[in-house]
């Protein structure tokens, strides 16, 4: 079996050179068009939270609302409300407590 494909190879080079160049060339047009994302994302992931607290400060806000609470939540986030790839994540609204 091995011979004949090295017995046919070696008689037709032209179409084995053609084919390689085909197959070459579909190649990389396929990978100019492919959507992989294969580079990892160096920027943490963030958020941006807004909230209101009518009679806080800023520094109450952040500290009564922001930092204890919200973090844990933020981390399962895209796990909840997905990635936001399909038009956008619906958005979650807490009161204060």
């Amino acid at each position: 079996m091995l011979r004949a494909v090295v017995r046919f190879s070696l008689r037709y080079r032209g179409v084995v050179i053609a084919l390689a160049c085909v197959f070459f060339a579909y190649g990389v047009f396929t990978l100019s068009r492919a959507k992989y994302d294969v580079f990892p994302e160096f920027a943490p992931p963030q958020a941006v939270i807004q909230t209101e607290a009518p009679g806080l400060s800023p520094e109450q806000v952040e500290v009564l609302v922001t930092l204890p609470d919200v973090f844990p939540q933020v981390a399962d986030a895209p796990k909840r409300f997905g990635d936001g790839a399909a038009g956008g994540a619906p958005r979650a609204r807490e009161k204060h407590r």
